[in-house]
């Protein structure tokens, strides 16, 4: 935590995610359990993909930011 943002950091699925916010945001745990639920329906299942490569995946990029938009409203 800094005076004005705060670094939320999460490893569930085996993937990192880390999400930088405003202090007045609070905690984004529920935001990073929706990330790795969202790698683990649309990235890990896609047959095409290996765990070493860029996500290129357009449904898990537009939930995820259909998320930030959530968190954002």
């Amino acid at each position: 935590h800094t005076h004005t943002h705060s670094l939320f950091c999460s490893l569930l699925s085996g993937m990192q995610f880390v999400a930088v916010c405003d202090v007045k945001q609070g905690s984004l745990q529920r935001f990073l359990k929706t990330c790795h639920r969202l790698y683990a329906d649309y990235v890990l299942k896609d047959p095409f993909y290996n765990v070493d490569m860029l996500i290129r995946c357009d449904k898990f990029s537009k939930n995820v930011q259909a998320a930030v938009d959530t968190l954002n409203s």
